[in-house]
């Protein structure tokens, strides 16, 4: 996931908010049938943890995603980790994009990188592309 050499870290910033972007953009149009789906069995996420299980349905795999994200801003910010309010399904989307949004404006490439990571996960985990 890294950036190649010559590579400048607003590049890796720029990568992460337009993968995220695509997948908002996605969820976005889910219904909550849609959220209520179980989620699939993904590979490694966030701190690589090959093998996570999914938490129950894809609904719940977001909310985990957006509070691990949630958990680097904090970090990055030198707080301590606060959790995120578990709101409905259909809100998902837009705390995701808060997340990306904060994890930019850190614009540090090493928290892009394991975001990007997070989001693939994400991705598997929903089953989408």
């Amino acid at each position: 996931m890294r950036g190649g050499p010559g590579q400048r870290p607003d590049d890796q910033v720029r990568r992460l908010q337009g993968e995220a972007a695509d997948l908002i953009r996605l969820l976005r149009r889910w219904t909550d049938t849609s959220w209520r789906l179980p989620a699939v069995r993904p590979g490694a996420g966030l701190a690589g943890s090959p093998g996570r299980p999914p938490a129950g349905t894809r609904g719940d795999e977001a909310y985990g995603s957006v509070q691990r994200l949630a958990d680097l801003v904090a970090v990055a910010a030198g707080e301590a980790p606060r959790q995120v309010p578990r709101e409905a399904d259909l809100v998902l989307p837009d705390q995701l994009a808060v997340m990306v949004s904060d994890l930019a404006l850190i614009a540090e490439p090493r928290l892009a990188d394991r975001a990007r990571a997070e989001l693939a996960w994400l991705r598997a985990a929903l089953g989408v592309r």
